[in-house]
């Protein structure tokens, strides 16, 4: 069928047999007989540490560490992802040595940029620090794992970042790497240090039993591998989705102050559940506002904070700093967002400078621009102009910044093909982050469009397919609140994409939202014209000319309750329209 704005295709199975959430599973390749436990995984479903290659060794050299009374200090990244792994190691450095207080150090990105720096590593050994564990980076270090070693210092890896193309691992003590296990699949850097803190635990107890505060550590951390799971875009598919769905179940009951108050600071309600929509949209771009623009130690405070059991003074003074900070990293956000927004104005308007003579890249530098923000700008552009884009900041003749790709483009792929023009880069094959120097900036925007150019085949957007057909009587709380059962949803595991033919649209659609881009509508389904449901469509306001009250139209997109307002209703988040013949 052709859409609007796209192609669509049917479901596989057009059957109307069954409830809503079977026929999706069904689509899914869920067989029914396993969907009780796929909708309600456990800890138990998630893999035994041992399957992390690496987190044996890595945890057998805390414990050596923390036995001997060594300083250690715990290394991480600026982003959601590398700030929750920083907390899970400090949280659990602590269930196991109260008294240990472990150095934490987050590199500030504008001034220091994203890994393991010397400058850092040798002014951890002045202040007195043996171990250094990294979290989140490190991976692609040699030089930095060279120094620390010369420097005497013990260094433990744990990354999930793609390793050298040549296969040479940095010269450390210990990695624990979810590469070396491809049935680990894709992971971020908090599951990794989650994995490393079960591991730890282990074997600090040699084989005796779990004390409960070391066993309590270990479910709320769980928490925090589900935030940096979804905050650092993970496939929602095997491990991944096994952290995902129990530690956002985790985050929903948990006494943690500083997630207690982000979800406060995020707009997230007493009666709401934390998904991995609010975590998207609403925690994570608080922590990453920290990130980004403030100072990154703060956020791993935040999470830090231990489990409110109880009403002590302690208790209250983490309550009101997780208040304070969370407060700072909302100023910081609101910030953020209008950095971005005048971003976005500024490379529109220079788009065609942009991009190389290829057309198959967009590569932009500013001395305007923040390289803290630029990464979510990049994201907005790649979606307008269907290609990868490159913004940069230019500092003392050094242009660094990130890059946000299209699907089945690699941008990590592109920027190795132009490593020779690079000071530095790393990252994923839909986002990465770069520096260049200036005078290179020119080479660097020609050879991506190029490399881009050549292996664009397989990009841009694919037809929409549909999971299942709507009935009326899917159109139902109940039946959507059983459909968000085979959640977590997100990528690699979307919210399923439902089609509901010849829907009745019930009244004039209005344009909305700040800039008035976004339109909503009521629709009813035609064999019960009666019950209508909202419908939002996101950047869409001049399809409004299009439709009009009484048009019979066909929509796909995605049904979900809408808990605004007295009572829950089903509503619908349209993806595209068709015409009805």
């Amino acid at each position: 069928m052709q859409g609007w704005t796209r192609r669509w295709t049917d479901p596989a199975d057009e059957s109307t047999e069954g409830p809503l959430h079977e026929r999706v599973a069904r689509a899914r390749g869920i067989k029914l007989e396993n969907l009780k436990r796929f909708c309600s995984p456990t800890v138990d479903d998630i893999v035994s540490p041992s399957a992390l290659p690496g987190a044996r060794e890595v945890a057998t050299g805390l414990v050596c560490a923390i036995r001997a009374g060594r300083e250690i200090a715990i290394y991480g990244d600026y982003d959601a992802d590398g700030m929750c792994a920083a907390a899970i190691l400090v949280q659990a450095i602590r269930a196991v040595r109260p008294e240990a207080h472990p150095h934490v150090q987050i590199p500030e990105r504008r001034s220091e940029g994203y890994g393991l720096s010397i400058a850092s590593l040798e002014a951890l050994a002045q202040r007195g620090v043996k171990t250094v564990v990294t979290v989140d980076c490190g991976i692609t270090g040699f030089a930095e794992a060279a120094r620390a070693k010369a420097l005497g210092l013990e260094l433990l890896i744990t990354d999930h970042h793609a390793l050298d193309p040549t296969g040479a691992l940095p010269a450390a003590a210990a990695i624990a790497h979810p590469s070396f296990n491809a049935e680990l699949g894709e992971v971020c850097g908090a599951a990794v240090a989650w994995l490393v803190a079960c591991a730890l635990m282990e074997e600090w107890c040699a084989g005796a039993p779990m004390p409960l505060r070391m066993s309590t550590t270990l479910a709320e951390m769980v928490g925090l591998a589900a935030l940096g799971t979804v905050a650092d875009v993970m496939p929602l598919v095997g491990l991944s989705r096994s952290i995902a769905a129990v530690g956002l179940a985790q985050l929903n009951r948990t006494r943690l102050p500083g997630i207690v108050a982000l979800r406060s600071g995020g707009g997230v309600r007493a009666h709401e559940r934390v998904d991995a929509e609010a975590v998207s949209f609403r925690l994570a771009p608080l922590l990453n506002a920290c990130g980004r623009l403030g100072a990154p130690a703060d956020a791993v405070e935040l999470l830090s904070f231990p489990s409110s059991t109880d009403r002590t003074s302690a208790s209250a003074a983490h309550t009101t700093r997780a208040g304070k900070l969370v407060s700072q990293f909302a100023a910081l956000n609101a910030k953020r967002k209008e950095m971005e927004r005048q971003i976005v104005q500024d490379a529109t308007r220079r788009i065609d400078e942009g991009f190389g003579a290829a057309r198959g890249a967009l590569v932009l530098s500013s001395g305007d621009w923040s390289r803290g923000v630029v990464g979510i700008a990049c994201a907005r552009l790649a979606e307008t102009v269907g290609a990868p884009v490159v913004l940069l900041e230019v500092i003392d003749g050094v242009a660094h910044g990130s890059g946000r790709s299209v699907p089945g483009y690699s941008i990590l792929e592109g920027l190795r093909s132009c490593a020779g023009l690079l000071e530095r880069f790393g990252g994923h094959a839909s986002a990465a982050g770069v520096s260049v120097k200036v005078e290179n900036v020119g080479a660097f925007r020609e050879a991506l469009s190029s490399h881009a150019a050549a292996n664009a085949s397989q990009r841009g957007l694919a037809p929409i397919g549909a999971d299942a057909v709507v009935r009326a009587l899917d159109i139902d709380v109940r039946a959507l609140e059983s459909l968000d059962a085979l959640g977590p949803f997100g990528h690699g595991f979307p919210h399923p994409t439902l089609l509901l033919r010849g829907a009745i649209i019930r009244s004039e659609p209005e344009a909305f939202g700040a800039a008035g881009d976004h339109l909503r509508f009521f629709a009813a389904h035609p064999d019960r014209p009666d019950r209508e449901f909202r419908c939002i469509w996101w950047r869409q306001s001049a399809m409004k000319r299009r439709m009009h009250r009484g048009a019979r139209v066909h929509l796909v997109g995605c049904a979900q309750v809408d808990r605004y307002g007295s009572q829950p209703k089903p509503a619908f988040r349209v993806l595209d329209i068709a015409d009805a013949q």
